[in-house]
């Protein structure tokens, strides 16, 4: 099959994929399943009824203004103060971040947060396509496309509506990559080791950071992380890492948002044991992990050197294979790799098939079609989403490993040329 050979193919498929899942939803009404707690976003959402991600997160701002003696205190005041009653689940970092705007209406909140969302994630993703692909042809109207589809992604609708923060990892996460793109490897450091500090899941980047030699990134990764921990206090966190390991009940939590491998064999087999499916996630994950280190490290005694910024969007699917419900918001944080597979496009024509299929299944996750029918006769379904990032994720090893346009040779050591005029014979004085 004869593929175009424009670099902004791969974009323009994405696109149409996003337009017509989107065509799909409303003429067909086929989708998000009826469920009280996970819910398609509303074109047009009440402002009265959206903000529930934030609203907790309110409360706890309002406790520790109010002079709150611990995390503790915080989290259970806040939960008392939930209209839903639930228990506060994030770390104190993100306590003292989203403080300022306990300051504000619950509404007002919300507008400002929101405002934020739509100026800084977009900037982010512009930052890291003008560091990390200062060469790809079409810049602008790559720009364009992939704004386009962000603008129509089900998922950041969905971020926009709940108020969720993760919005803030992910952009913290991509201004470290374009920062590793211009050589900047201690602020690239920081901002991975701030975002990992804020949630976990760009811990990801970390041995991928090892595995392409940015060892002074990974060790500004870690230091960051440290000093958070610090500063926002030992004896708070810990209770934070107490109370979170002590809640957990497993991964395996049949929603339609859900992207986790563990959920996808709930949709599949709905007798699973909860712990049985959390345990094969887990392992699964860690296989494709392994993929794409492994495929870094052997293009790299190959003689190709694939670089760290895209090493990063191209480990971003693994982000989303484990983690709870809520990351699975920001699934329009894959577009990024898309740069990455413009960039192949141009340089390795026989490489094409590949990116379109990642292309594609990037598109299908900005839709709101979260699960197909497996079965006309039970209501079970299963997750387009997670069987799409595992896909991806493998096709992410695969370009990391074979990819010529993203292999480039290590940069050597200049040396010096010795000077052709023989020295003469030493003078005494």
């Amino acid at each position: 099959m004869r593929l175009p050979a424009s670099p902004l193919t791969p974009i323009a498929l994405a696109l149409a994929v996003t337009v017509a899942g989107h065509l799909a939803v409303q003429v067909a009404a086929v989708g998000f399943p009826a469920s009280e707690k996970y819910q398609a976003p509303d074109p047009v959402p009440s402002m009265a009824s959206v903000g529930g991600d934030l609203q907790i997160s309110l409360r706890a701002g309002q406790v520790l203004r109010a002079g709150a003696a611990s995390y503790d205190a915080i989290r259970l005041e806040a939960k008392s103060k939930d209209r839903w009653g639930r228990i506060y689940p994030y770390p104190p970092v993100v306590v003292w971040m989203l403080a300022p705007l306990s300051f504000l209406s619950d509404l007002n909140a919300l507008r400002v947060w929101g405002l934020l969302f739509l100026l800084l994630w977009p900037a982010s993703l512009l930052l890291y396509l003008r560091w990390a692909h200062p060469t790809l042809e079409g810049k602008g109207a790559a720009a364009v496309g992939t704004l386009m589809i962000f603008a129509l992604s089900a998922s950041a609708l969905l971020e926009l509506e709940r108020g969720n923060f993760d919005w803030t990892v992910a952009a913290l996460s991509l201004v470290g990559l374009a920062l590793l793109a211009r050589g900047r490897d201690l602020p690239a450091g920081a901002a991975i080791g701030l975002a990992v500090a804020m949630k976990v899941y760009p811990v990801v980047l970390l041995p991928v950071l090892l595995a392409t030699r940015r060892f002074k990134a990974a060790a500004s990764c870690v230091v960051a992380g440290l000093v958070v921990f610090l500063v926002t206090g030992p004896s708070d966190n810990l209770q934070w890492l107490r109370a979170l390991t002590s809640e957990r009940t497993g991964w395996l939590e049949v929603r339609a948002w859900n992207t986790t491998l563990a959920n996808a064999l709930g949709w599949a087999f709905p007798s699973i044991n909860a712990s049985l499916a959390d345990r094969v996630g887990l392992g699964a994950w860690a296989l494709l992990m392994a993929a794409l280190l492994a495929a870094l490290v052997l293009a790299r005694r190959a003689g190709r050197f694939l670089e760290p910024a895209h090493a990063g969007a191209l480990a971003f699917p693994l982000m989303f294979m484990v983690p709870a419900t809520s990351w699975s918001y920001t699934l329009f944080t894959l577009l990024p790799a898309l740069f990455v597979l413009a960039h192949l496009w141009r340089e390795a024509p026989q490489r094409r098939l590949a990116c379109a299929s990642a292309a594609l299944l990037l598109g299908l996750c900005q839709t709101p079609l979260a699960a197909i029918p497996l079965r006309a006769s039970a209501p079970a379904l299963v997750p387009v989403f997670s069987l799409s990032l595992v896909g991806l994720s493998l096709l992410a090893a695969w370009v990391a490993w074979r990819a010529p346009a993203l292999a480039l040779p290590e940069p050597r050591p200049q040396i010096q040329p010795q000077s052709s005029v023989p020295e003469g014979p030493a003078h005494g004085t």
